[in-house]
């Protein structure tokens, strides 16, 4: 029985997470998140080598107030168009990337959280919906 576990045609990869920190200078962000998908490709290539499936890759930030500018909804929306233009240049190998931005930890950051979570639908699965201007 746990000879199967081995078997790539049984076990399936659903995702590869790669945990980043973002800085409040968004002129890092093209590099971390570059970094972060490159080692998810670099996990992926390893594990279908060895003849799994591997669904997808995820990148997951720390929260957002450390990077995001949370005094008012149109720096929270110029944060998240920044993070939405450096995904769409992104090469994700075919594979689809998910994108999670953090947790809220304070009241401010909850108060723009509306218009965020309408932005995460954009940037959960960018490279397989189709994009909406924020």
């Amino acid at each position: 029985m746990t000879s199967n576990i081995h078997d790539a045609g049984l076990c399936r990869v659903r995702i590869i997470t790669t945990f980043i920190t973002l800085s409040k200078d968004d002129g890092t962000w093209a590099d971390v998140l570059a970094d972060a998908q490159q080692q998810c490709q670099r996990i992926a290539t390893a594990l279908q080598a060895k003849g799994y499936t591997v669904q997808s890759m995820r990148i997951v930030t720390n929260p957002f107030g450390e990077y995001l500018d949370t005094r008012d909804v149109a720096q929270a929306r110029s944060g998240l168009a920044t993070l939405t233009r450096l995904l769409q240049v992104m090469d994700n190998g075919g594979m689809r990337i998910s994108f999670a931005i953090g947790k809220a930890c304070t009241t401010q950051e909850i108060a723009p959280l509306n218009f965020i979570h309408r932005c995460i639908v954009l940037l959960y699965c960018l490279h397989q919906c189709a994009l909406y201007e924020i």
